[in-house]
């Protein structure tokens, strides 16, 4: 057993275990590998002493067998058992390497199944959590998979180690990186090098996957505000569908300004009386309009009361749009963007996002998580597909889950603050753990428990712990 000193104790790690192994079996685990080896090295050697020239020979061959017994032991590992031992055997089918074991050193191997499931750390600062999760995407290179990681608390230096990582295992191509760190540089400055790359959600995702995802970014407010809200979300649904109706048909390259610019009373009108969509992905918009306070089919002028309903209805997305349109208009501004999440994540390309947690409020962190977290959604509404009928070639075995695990690593996730109530997160949770637990393998970090959630209420705290089916402590 080990004789290490545990942090936070006084005494040896494992003093007060009883140790009940045989006196043969302590001998046999007190040689590593490498001292086994060094055995019969050491015996040959010595006949490079003169006095042991005439029985180095016997020495030699007396080594052997003990060398042999200590290098054909038993693989002996607290989980599952590395494949590369023995590839034959179906008991060897550790594949993901996930650490040592604290004292004995052994090696934690989890197999496909274990690797797809959900893992949440603890650890207070400077404990290395976050070396820790680089150290677990590593196992998605070495698998010829990839990984998504989101960093709420991201600095220069991550993007170093990770493209480091990349260049070993020559994939630094497929690296791409979503950097929302601005910091004292003008973002809108044209400059040989880019800051990030880009990212536009709303020129493949569904009319139903945006409409959810342009209402989660609506700000949270008390009771009072609850109808506005519900106005608010039912004028961009049908303001979405329309503008994807023009964008499937080759009419409109759609983008956050492209949506912006519609928000405009007479550009909403105009869209809703154009005659090249169909009316049943105008119909909600037209009822929309019609419905206004004070609105006048025909009339020539509208009267400043329809202006005032539709201000206050629009002025709820002001604040994230012009962030977005704005602030961020070198990674969302754009109609053809780098990032891709069908491409992402079926394609098997390591992906970094990094949130700044410095430079921005809790409120508009989590949105730009949203956006990130909305279109891996959108991804695996995909990827599950919706065909029940067919050969089972094609409805099922083609499916994207039978491929290798891609890893999910959401780091500081009390710092990001993707999601803000246990409604949004457990519907989600639960979709990472069915919908595509045969594709993704979903990581947490936090500092402490009280930090997972933003609600007081303790459901969502628990709903982390009751599905994290690994829960690694570090100190």
């Amino acid at each position: 057993m080990s004789n290490k000193i545990q942090r936070g104790l006084s005494s040896k790690g494992f003093s007060t275990r009883a140790d009940t192994r045989g006196g043969f079996e302590k001998f046999l685990d007190g040689f590593s590998n490498a001292k086994a080896a060094a055995i019969p090295i050491g015996a040959a050697a010595m006949s490079l002493i003169p006095d042991m020239q005439p029985h180095a020979a016997a020495i030699f061959a007396c080594s052997l067998p003990l060398a042999g017994l200590a290098l054909g032991r038993k693989i002996d590992t607290p989980l599952r058992k590395p494949y590369y031992a023995n590839r034959d055997s179906k008991e060897f089918d550790g594949f993901f390497f996930f650490g040592n074991e604290i004292g004995t050193n052994k090696e934690i191997w989890l197999d496909d199944s274990e690797a797809r499931r959900h893992c949440l750390i603890f650890g207070t600062t400077g404990s290395g959590k976050s070396e820790s999760l680089i150290g677990l995407i590593g196992n998605s290179l070495a698998q010829n998979s990839a990984f998504t990681y989101i960093d709420g608390k991201a600095d220069t230096g991550l993007f170093s180690k990770i493209f480091a990582m990349c260049r070993r295992f020559g994939r630094e191509d497929d690296l791409l990186v979503i950097n929302y760190m601005v910091g004292t540089l003008r973002a809108d400055l044209k400059r040989d090098k880019k800051l990030s790359n880009t990212l536009n959600p709303f020129a493949t995702a569904t009319a139903e996957a945006l409409s959810e995802l342009l209402t989660s970014l609506l700000p949270s407010g008390g009771s009072s505000d609850g109808i506005w809200k519900d106005r608010a979300s039912s004028y961009i649904s049908a303001l979405i569908k329309a503008l994807v109706a023009l964008r499937d048909d080759g009419k409109l390259l759609l983008d956050v300004s492209v949506i912006r610019s519609f928000f405009q009373l007479e550009k909403t009108i105009e869209l809703s009386k154009r005659t090249d969509i169909s009316a049943d992905h105008l119909a909600g918009l037209d009822a929309y309009v019609c419905n206004l306070p004070g609105y006048k089919e025909g009339s020539d002028n509208i009267e400043s009361t329809v202006y005032e309903q539709h201000g206050y209805i629009t002025m709820q997305f002001s604040p994230c749009f012009g962030m977005l349109a704005d602030t961020y208009s070198h990674i969302m501004r754009t109609q053809l963007a780098d990032c891709s999440f069908e491409d992402i994540v079926l394609q098997r390309r390591p992906l970094l996002v990094l949130l700044p947690a410095l430079e921005k409020s809790p409120a508009n962190l989590a949105n730009l998580g949203k956006i990130v977290i909305s279109s891996i959604k959108g991804m695996m509404a995909g990827a599950l597909g919706a065909e029940l009928e067919g050969r089972t070639e094609y409805i099922l075995d083609s499916k994207p889950t039978n491929g290798r695990t891609y890893q999910c690593v959401f780091d500081e996730y009390g710092f990001n603050s993707l999601f803000k109530s246990s409604e949004k997160v457990a519907p989600l949770f639960r979709k990472f753990k069915s919908a595509l637990c045969e594709l993704l393998g979903n990581t947490l970090s936090q500092k402490h428990y009280n930090g997972i959630g933003n609600d007081k209420r303790e459901s969502l705290k628990s709903f982390w712990i009751g599905k994290s089916a690994a829960k690694p402590l570090t100190a």
